[in-house]
């Protein structure tokens, strides 16, 4: 199993409007640098959408990732992918 620690990337700041949060806006990617614990510890990467004004009703994520680069990347496209097709 792996210790993940986890940071914030990207800039989705929650903004209010006159029907509440706007949605696109309320979404985030953390990326964690997670260590298995093996003789010889292996780090990786994974990433993680989350949402700002309640949490999700189920975990959206990706992980065995080799750089924080290459996992920011897949989080954000997974990002998009999921804003795309939110009901309006």
């Amino acid at each position: 199993h792996a210790a993940c620690a986890g940071r914030v990337h990207g800039d989705g700041i929650m903004q209010r409007t006159k029907r509440g949060v706007a949605p696109f806006e309320d979404y985030f990617v953390i990326i964690k640098r997670c260590v298995k614990k093996k003789k010889t510890p292996q780090t990786h990467w994974s990433w993680e959408i989350q949402r700002r004004s309640k949490p999700l009703g189920a975990k959206l994520d990706g992980d065995e990732y080799a750089t924080a680069q290459d996992a920011k990347l897949a989080g954000e496209t997974a990002l998009k992918d999921l804003l795309h097709n939110l009901p309006t």
